[in-house]
């Protein structure tokens, strides 16, 4: 990734390397190459390894600063995603989030971005994403659920509304 963009040497998730996917998201003839690091941010190569698009890094907040996984695929909606889980934050307290990005001309542009898991301590509370036809319905560890509807107008979910959980 260094051919295209340097790690933040200063942050500590520049420690670990980068992960790697090989998966149609451009809508190209041929499978990319999707790399992405926590320090470099998201690059997408065609078949030839030039680079078609790419997202910057997340800011770097504290030691447990990484990318956890990346995966890529049909979110029901027009194109395909790439999803990241990165965690940001420190020993003791950190965040990780769900990141749903789509290829939309030279830019990885992020669709939705949530936290599904907080630590505080000991303490971890989790969310959850789960993805419909059309639509997301997220719950934050909180609790609080909210159902986002993709935009194509947008090319990314919009926030339609609140769920109120039947316990609540």
């Amino acid at each position: 990734m260094a051919k295209w963009r340097d790690p933040d040497p200063s942050c500590s998730a520049s420690a670990y390397g980068g992960l790697e996917i090989t998966a149609d998201v451009a809508g190209a003839p041929s499978d990319e190459k999707v790399l992405a690091s926590f320090t470099q941010g998201v690059l997408v190569l065609d078949a030839q390894g030039e680079l078609l698009a790419s997202a910057t890094a997340p800011a770097c907040q504290g030691s447990a600063d990484e990318l956890e996984a990346i995966a890529a695929g049909d979110a029901h909606i027009d194109r395909p995603v790439i999803a990241l889980a990165v965690t940001v934050g420190g020993h003791r307290e950190a965040s990780t989030w769900l990141v749903l990005y789509r290829v939309v001309g030279g830019v990885v542009a992020p669709a939705f971005a949530g936290v599904v898991e907080e630590r505080v301590g000991d303490q971890r509370r989790i969310g959850e994403v789960t993805l419909l036809p059309g639509a997301l319905l997220y719950r934050a560890p909180s609790g609080t659920q909210r159902l986002w509807v993709y935009s194509a107008e947008r090319q990314r979910y919009v926030e339609l509304a609140l769920v109120v959980p039947p316990d609540a």
